[in-house]
């Protein structure tokens, strides 16, 4: 799954460990009326900065799950590695579920609740 994201600027936004539920968002901000969500469901793994630049979405090569394999330390299934790219920078998710979407959600509301 390639995607890509012009002119966006995506954050680490929200974690919850209980649920195992990630959300890497682009907010709402001047022109952009809507939030761009990542939401990420079944978390076993993140390697993700803060902050994520000039973000797309790959599809995962070899080296990618062999990485996420050595740092689970167990097999994974290709299926649920998503490499998320930013600038020449690939950070991995293992996760059950990757779904995208565009909301108008204030701040502070996660679309997990």
């Amino acid at each position: 799954m390639k995607m890509t994201f012009q002119g966006r600027e995506f954050q680490f936004w929200q974690y919850r460990v209980s649920h195992g539920e990630l959300l890497v968002r682009s907010p709402k901000h001047g022109n952009d009326l809507l939030n761009v969500d990542l939401m990420f469901v079944g978390v076993e793994y993140v390697d993700l900065p803060r902050f994520l630049p000039g973000l797309e979405l790959d599809n995962a090569a070899d080296d990618d799950i062999s990485r996420a394999a050595e740092r689970l330390g167990q097999p994974v299934d290709r299926r649920e590695v998503f490499v998320l790219q930013c600038q020449d920078r690939r950070h991995i998710v293992v996760a059950g579920v990757l779904q995208v979407a565009e909301s108008d959600m204030e701040i502070f509301e996660s679309p997990f609740e």
